[in-house]
């Protein structure tokens, strides 16, 4: 309860994510990018 909201788990629901297991907002984004695009697009991304 009292952790940063960077190492909270994000919510299920959110951004209108299929039902994927909870994970970090960072990892969730992350995913959704690689998955819209190129890994390369992706990596340019979160780097």
């Amino acid at each position: 309860a009292g952790l940063p909201a960077a190492t909270e788990p994000a919510p299920r629901a959110r951004r209108g994510d299929r039902d994927e297991p909870t994970a970090p907002a960072a990892l969730v984004l992350q995913h959704s990018v690689i998955r819209r695009g190129p890994p390369a697009a992706g990596l340019r991304l979160a780097a």
